[in-house]
């Protein structure tokens, strides 16, 4: 088993949104954010994430409430607990609110 890399990670999913974004999100649903965000959430729920986690033998749960921080989360071999809370940017607007995110650490 590979041992877990969080940038080797984070790049495995920047290049598979790329290599499926005209999968992913396509038609009139590029003129909604919530549209385009909401279809990248479900794409790295159900497919990406899980896939890209695979060759570290993780399951991600995407299993969470409306009201929950995160959309997915997965423990790695050492039970520590990565909550994943999906954000998308639309670079082709001039003023965006910050998102910021508090988490308590689980012990």
């Amino acid at each position: 088993m590979n041992q877990l890399n969080l940038d080797e990670i984070s790049n495995a999913i920047i290049d598979d949104l790329k290599k499926y974004a005209t999968n992913i999100v396509s038609g009139f649903a590029l003129n909604s954010p919530r549209a385009v965000g909401d279809a990248v959430q479900e794409y790295l729920a159900d497919i990406g994430l899980p896939k890209i986690l695979k060759r570290y033998n993780i399951d991600v749960n995407d299993e969470f409430g409306r009201r929950a921080m995160e959309d997915m989360a997965f423990k790695d071999t050492y039970g520590n607990y990565y909550a994943v809370d999906v954000k998308t940017h639309n670079i082709g607007t001039s003023f965006n609110m910050p998102n910021l995110i508090s988490v308590k650490p689980v012990s």
